[in-house]
C-alpha cells in the first residue's frame, strides 16, 4: 500500500511482485509472473498483485444468506 501511489503512476493496470519493499517484476499476466519472481528470489515471501485504485475484495456469504 506504501508503494501504490507511486505504482499508479508507473504501472497502473499491470500485475507487480514486490519482495523486500521493492518490485521486482512486473506484467499482464499474474501467473506467469509469480513463477517468474518466484524462480528468481526461491520461495519467500513475495506479494503479487494488480496495481489499481480499488482494490478488489471478496464477500464471503455464509449458507441460506446472500
Amino acid at each position: 500500500m506504501r508503494l501504490l501511489p507511486e505504482l499508479l503512476k508507473t504501472h497502473r493496470g499491470q500485475y507487480v511482485a514486490v519482495h523486500e519493499g521493492r518490485v521486482v517484476d512486473n506484467g499482464s499476466d499474474k501467473i506467469a509472473l509469480a513463477l517468474r519472481a518466484y524462480q528468481t528470489h526461491r520461495y519467500v515471501p513475495i506479494y503479487v498483485g494488480l496495481v489499481a485504485e480499488r482494490i478488489p475484495h471478496f464477500r464471503i456469504f455464509s449458507e441460506g444468506r446472500s
